[in-house]
C-alpha cells in the first residue's frame, strides 16, 4: 500500500500524469456546488475534440439514448451527471497528455489502446450488471492502469529494465517486480492518484483489487465486490484483444465462471465482447490511436450454445432511492426495504435525490410528493427528462389520495404510488408489481441484445459467403 506521505513524495517530483489546461477548469467547475449547466458547457466548448468525445460517449449504446446527441446541450451532461463528466474529462485530458515519455520499450500507444479498451469492456459490464454509472465506468476502466505510466515516468530507466525482466508490459510479474524495486505497485499508484483526483473509494478499491479479486477484504456479494470483478473482467477481455488469434479461445474459457459470477450467462459474454470490439474500434479513431482488425468472439469455438443466451432472471433485490424530507418516513421504509433484502439509499429532497440517482442508477425510486424543495413532481420530471431515469420505477408517498394530486404524479411520470402511513403489507405488495415491471425491462433488453447479436452473426456469415464467392471466380478466372 502507498501511504499519503509516500504520495505526496511522489507527486512532489512533477512526474504524476495531471488534468491541464481547459479540462482543468472543468474539473474544478464541476466541483463547486452553485456550478450550472451552461458555465460547464461554455468552458467544454473551448476543446472540441473534448466535446466530440464527450457526445461519442452519451451516444453510446449503454445510454440507451433514442436519437444521436449532435451537440452539447444542458440535456447530454444531464443524462451522464456532472460528476461523471468531471470524471471522463479528467480521463480524456490524461490521454491526450501523456502519448509518450522516455521510459525505454515503454509502448504509450500500445497502453492507451489496452486502456480504451478496459474502459469500453467496464462500461458494458456495469451496464449489464448495473454495477455503476456507464460513464464513471468507462472511465474507471480508462484509467486503471495510469500507474505503469506513473512509474515508467518517475523511474524511467529502471521500469524499462523491469519490463524485460518480466518478460511482457502486462505481465503479472511485473507487479511483483515494481514491489521489490520500489515498495509499491501500479495498482497503488493508480489509487493514490484517483483518490486525490476526487474519484470515490467505490473505485479506487476496486483499481486496487482488480488484478486479483479474490486477495480484496469485501465479498464479491458486495457493491464493491461486484465493480471489482467487473474490472478484473473487463481487463482480462481487453488483454484478449492482443493475443494471437490461437489463444483468445482458450483465454476466454477462464472468462466464463467469472461472468457467471456476475450473473452473465455465456452466451451474453460473447455477444458483449463484440460489442466491445466494436465500440473500441470507434473510440481507438476518436482518441488518435492505431486500430487493431481483432477477429469477434462469436467467430472463436468457446464451446458456449451462442443462439441460446438464458433470459434475465427475476430480480431478487433492487438497488432503490429513498426522497422524503421527513426522516421518521425515511427511517421506516430503510427498515422495512432493507429487511426484504433491497439495497436502499436515503435523500432528503428532490434535489439531492436527483444527484444520489444519477449516482447510484436505482431500479426504483421512492418520493414523498410534498416536500419544502425541489419537491417529489420536479424529481419525477427531472428523471424523466433522463435516458437512465426513464427505465426507473417510480412510487410516490402522499397522505392525499385524491385523484387530481395522483393524476398529476402520474402525469408527470410515476408508475404507481403509497399513501402515508405507510404499512409494510401495502409497500411490499407495490413493490412485488415494481419489480415485475423491471423484470418485464431486462427482458425486453435482453431480447434486443439478442436481435442485435443475430444480426452480427448474419453479417459475419454473408460476409464469408461474398468471400467465397469472390474466391472461386478469382480462381476460375486464374
Amino acid at each position: 500500500m502507498l501511504g499519503p506521505d509516500q504520495f505526496i513524495d511522489l507527486k512532489a517530483s512533477g512526474n504524476l500524469p495531471s488534468p491541464k489546461g481547459s479540462a482543468l477548469k472543468v474539473i474544478e467547475l464541476c466541483q463547486r456546488d452553485n456550478v450550472t449547466l451552461p458555465e460547464i458547457i461554455q468552458v467544454l466548448q473551448i476543446d472540441p475534440a473534448m466535446v466530440g468525445r464527450i457526445l461519442k460517449l452519451a451516444n453510446s449504446a449503454a445510454f440507451g439514448r433514442p436519437r444521436p446527441a449532435v451537440a452539447m446541450t444542458p440535456d447530454v451532461l444531464m443524462s451522464i451527471g456532472i460528476q461523471s463528466v468531471r470524471q471522463v474529462v479528467l480521463a480524456f485530458s490524461l490521454v491526450s497528455g501523456n502519448r509518450n515519455g522516455h521510459c525505454p520499450g515503454f509502448d504509450y500507444e500500445l497502453f492507451w489502446s489496452r486502456s480504451a479498451a478496459t474502459g469500453v469492456a467496464a462500461q458494458r459490464l456495469g451496464a449489464a450488471t448495473r454495477s455503476a454509472p456507464p460513464a464513471e465506468m468507462f472511465t474507471v476502466g480508462l484509467l486503471a492502469n495510469t500507474g505503469r505510466m506513473a512509474l515508467a515516468a518517475l523511474h524511467a530507466e529502471r521500469y524499462g529494465e523491469l519490463m524485460v525482466q518480466a518478460g511482457g508490459k502486462f505481465s503479472p510479474a511485473l507487479t511483483e517486480l515494481e514491489q521489490e524495486a520500489f515498495g509499491h505497485t501500479h495498482l497503488d499508484v493508480a489509487a493514490a492518484m484517483m483518490h486525490d483526483w476526487g474519484l470515490p473509494k467505490l473505485f479506487t478499491d476496486a483499481v486496487l483489487f482488480h488484478e486479483a479479486p479474490q486477495g480484496a477484504e469485501f465479498g464479491i456479494e458486495s457493491r464493491s465486490g461486484r465493480l471489482t470483478l467487473c474490472l478484473h473482467v473487463a481487463a482480462q477481455l481487453a488483454d484478449l484483444c492482443f493475443l494471437a488469434q490461437a489463444d483468445r479461445a482458450a483465454e476466454f474459457m477462464k472468462l466464463l465462471p467469472l461472468a457467471r459470477d456476475l450473473g452473465i450467462p455465456d452466451g451474453n459474454l460473447v455477444a458483449l465482447g463484440d460489442q466491445m470490439l466494436r465500440e473500441w474500434k470507434d473510440w481507438s479513431a476518436l482518441l488518435e490511436l492505431g486500430v487493431r482488425d481483432v477477429v469477434p468472439f462469436s467467430t472463436l469455438d468457446v464451446g458456449t450454445d451462442r443462439r441460446q443466451a438464458s433470459s434475465p432472471e427475476a430480480p431478487r433485490s433492487l438497488n432503490i432511492l429513498v426522497v422524503d424530507d421527513d426522516p421518521t418516513v425515511c427511517l421506516l421504509l430503510q427498515k422495512l426495504l432493507t429487511a426484504a433484502g433491497h439495497t436502499v439509499h436515503v435523500a432528503r429532497d428532490g434535489e439531492e435525490g436527483l444527484a444520489l440517482a444519477l449516482q447510484s442508477q436505482p431500479q426504483l425510486v421512492i418520493t414523498d410528493l410534498m416536500m419544502a424543495r425541489h419537491d417529489g413532481l420536479q424529481l419525477i420530471r427531472s428523471l424523466r427528462r433522463t435516458e437512465f431515469g426513464r427505465s426507473i420505477y417510480i412510487m410516490v408517498l402522499t397522505i392525499l389520495d385524491d385523484a387530481d394530486t395522483l393524476t398529476e404524479a402520474f402525469d408527470a411520470g410515476a408508475d404507481g404510488y403509497l399513501t402515508k402511513p405507510v404499512e409494510a403489507k401495502p409497500l411490499l405488495a407495490r413493490l412485488k408489481a415494481g419489480m415485475r415491471m423491471i423484470r418485464e425491462q431486462q427482458a425486453l433488453r435482453h431480447e434486443q441484445e439478442e436481435l442485435r447479436r443475430l444480426l452480427l452473426e448474419l453479417t459475419i456469415a454473408h460476409q464469408r459467403a461474398r468471400e467465397a464467392g469472390l474466391t472461386d471466380i478469382s480462381g476460375k478466372a486464374a
